[in-house]
Protein backbone atom coordinates (compact mmCIF):
# COMPACT_ATOMS: atom_id res chain seq x y z
CA UNK A 1 0.00 0.00 0.00
CA UNK A 2 1.31 3.42 -1.06
CA UNK A 3 0.73 6.85 0.64
CA UNK A 4 2.66 8.78 -1.43
CA UNK A 5 -0.63 9.92 -2.71
CA UNK A 6 -0.87 12.25 0.93
CA UNK A 7 2.22 13.55 -0.06
CA UNK A 8 0.78 17.42 -0.82
CA UNK A 9 3.76 19.79 -1.38
CA UNK A 10 6.95 19.50 -2.21
CA UNK A 11 10.24 20.78 -0.58
CA UNK A 12 14.17 20.85 -0.45
CA UNK A 13 16.25 19.22 1.98
CA UNK A 14 19.55 21.20 2.63
CA UNK A 15 22.69 19.82 4.62
CA UNK A 16 24.85 21.85 6.74
CA UNK A 17 28.63 22.14 5.56
CA UNK A 18 31.48 23.08 7.52
CA UNK A 19 33.55 26.38 6.02
CA UNK A 20 36.53 28.03 7.24
CA UNK A 21 35.98 32.11 8.52
CA UNK A 22 38.23 35.13 7.74
CA UNK A 23 40.21 34.11 10.84
CA UNK A 24 39.97 30.07 10.29
CA UNK A 25 36.88 29.63 12.20
CA UNK A 26 34.62 27.34 11.75
CA UNK A 27 31.00 28.56 10.41
CA UNK A 28 28.25 26.12 9.48
CA UNK A 29 26.00 26.92 5.98
CA UNK A 30 23.53 24.91 4.54
CA UNK A 31 23.93 23.68 1.02
CA UNK A 32 21.11 21.65 -0.98
CA UNK A 33 21.67 18.20 -1.20
CA UNK A 34 21.84 16.90 -4.77
CA UNK A 35 18.94 14.31 -4.40
CA UNK A 36 17.30 17.16 -2.27
CA UNK A 37 15.03 19.33 -4.41
CA UNK A 38 11.48 18.88 -5.05
CA UNK A 39 10.91 16.05 -2.74
CA UNK A 40 7.26 15.24 -2.26
CA UNK A 41 6.07 15.42 1.45
CA UNK A 42 3.35 16.20 3.51
CA UNK A 43 3.76 19.12 6.43
CA UNK A 44 1.01 19.08 9.52
CA UNK A 45 1.61 21.36 12.32
CA UNK A 46 0.68 19.96 15.23
CA UNK A 47 -1.72 21.19 17.92
CA UNK A 48 0.99 22.58 20.55
CA UNK A 49 4.58 22.34 20.75
CA UNK A 50 4.68 18.55 21.18
CA UNK A 51 7.80 16.84 23.39
CA UNK A 52 9.19 14.30 21.27
CA UNK A 53 10.68 11.14 22.31
CA UNK A 54 13.93 10.33 20.00
CA UNK A 55 16.71 7.91 20.93
CA UNK A 56 16.54 8.34 24.09
CA UNK A 57 16.23 12.00 23.78
CA UNK A 58 13.38 14.86 24.21
CA UNK A 59 13.08 17.16 21.46
CA UNK A 60 10.68 20.02 20.91
CA UNK A 61 8.89 20.03 17.77
CA UNK A 62 5.70 22.31 16.39
CA UNK A 63 5.16 20.36 13.26
CA UNK A 64 5.61 16.84 11.82
CA UNK A 65 5.91 15.78 7.73
CA UNK A 66 6.33 12.91 6.54
CA UNK A 67 8.37 11.35 2.57
CA UNK A 68 8.97 8.70 1.58
CA UNK A 69 11.08 5.99 3.34
CA UNK A 70 13.74 6.54 0.32
CA UNK A 71 14.37 9.99 0.94
CA UNK A 72 17.85 10.64 2.67
CA UNK A 73 17.12 13.11 5.91
CA UNK A 74 19.00 13.77 8.73
CA UNK A 75 18.50 14.97 12.10
CA UNK A 76 20.80 18.08 11.56
CA UNK A 77 19.17 18.77 7.85
CA UNK A 78 17.08 21.41 6.97
CA UNK A 79 13.79 21.48 5.38
CA UNK A 80 12.86 24.55 3.08
CA UNK A 81 9.01 25.22 2.01
CA UNK A 82 8.42 28.37 0.26
CA UNK A 83 9.98 30.95 2.27
CA UNK A 84 10.00 28.93 5.77
CA UNK A 85 12.48 27.29 6.78
CA UNK A 86 12.31 24.14 9.91
CA UNK A 87 15.23 22.29 11.52
CA UNK A 88 14.90 18.31 11.21
CA UNK A 89 14.72 17.48 15.15
CA UNK A 90 14.20 14.16 14.64
CA UNK A 91 13.62 11.30 12.15
CA UNK A 92 11.77 7.63 12.00
CA UNK A 93 11.57 5.07 9.85
CA UNK A 94 7.49 5.11 11.00
CA UNK A 95 7.07 1.41 12.00
CA UNK A 96 10.29 0.47 10.70
CA UNK A 97 8.51 -0.99 7.71
CA UNK A 98 10.46 1.17 5.04
CA UNK A 99 7.18 2.72 4.16
CA UNK A 100 7.69 6.32 5.20
CA UNK A 101 9.76 8.36 7.69
CA UNK A 102 7.97 10.49 9.61
CA UNK A 103 10.43 13.97 10.78
CA UNK A 104 10.05 16.04 13.38
CA UNK A 105 10.37 19.69 12.90
CA UNK A 106 10.71 23.10 14.69
CA UNK A 107 10.01 26.24 12.40
CA UNK A 108 13.10 28.42 12.51
CA UNK A 109 12.39 30.73 9.98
Amino acid sequence: MSITHLFNITVDIHRPTMTAGTYGEPIKTFAMLAIGNDIPFRLQKLKSEEMVWSSKETVFSNYVGFCDSTVTIAATDRVIYGTRTFEVRAVDNANQMDVFKRVDLLEIA
